[in-house]
């Protein structure tokens, strides 16, 4: 990856549904990869629009006129509906993938800055109050969130295209939702049953 001299664009996305996420520890995409927090949100198609309109103007500030039409330029939203298919490919679960486009953020900084542990800036509803580590069971695949993000521009080292991706800065939570699989408190079929007697 080669990263282009530009100016850092910075965007507030809109509300989303939180789909993954460690923004408290830092966790790995494989073994190769640096430890970093990351979030992973999906919205209904179309709600990014806005989003990808200004994507489109900084291609067009960073690589010149025309770059927003070039067919192999890489943005940082993703077709959920691909995703959804590549997951049932590989036997997984990808409902909450469909319909829907989704971004990836990451980082490596703390709420401080450092490179470090301590988790970045998580916001309550009132988008003052922050979320601590020992509160992190409010932050749940299914909530709704929005996320700052920083806008990183760079040229693939490999395909030589030009690309973006996104720094997380903070995220703000906006409000609950239906709990996505995997957190250990779906609903497991058990019927209420008297006390035994001894």
């Amino acid at each position: 990856m080669v990263d282009v001299s530009a100016p850092m664009k910075s965007f507030t996305l809109p509300a989303g549904r939180v789909i993954n996420q460690s923004l408290f520890s830092k966790e790995k995409f494989n073994a190769a990869a640096k430890a970093k927090y990351n979030v992973e949100i999906a919205y209904p198609k179309g709600t990014l629009d806005a989003f990808n309109n200004f994507l489109l103007d900084i291609a067009n500030e960073v690589w010149g006129a025309g770059s927003d039409e070039d067919e192999n330029l890489v943005l940082p939203i993703k077709d959920g509906d691909e995703m959804a298919a590549k997951k049932a490919e590989n036997g997984k679960q990808g409902d909450a993938y469909e319909g829907m486009d989704v971004i990836r953020a990451s980082t490596t900084f703390n709420y401080n800055g450092d490179d470090a542990e301590g988790g970045i800036k998580v916001l309550d509803f009132d988008s003052k109050t922050l979320i601590s580590p020992l509160e992190q069971d409010k932050v749940y695949r299914g909530c709704m969130m929005r996320a700052a993000v920083t806008i990183g521009t760079y040229s693939q080292n490999v395909t030589g295209y030009n690309a973006m991706n996104l720094y997380l800065k903070a995220v703000h939570k906006t409000g609950e939702g239906d709990r996505l699989g995997g957190d250990g408190d779906e609903d497991l079929g058990f019927e209420p049953v008297d006390a035994p007697t001894r």
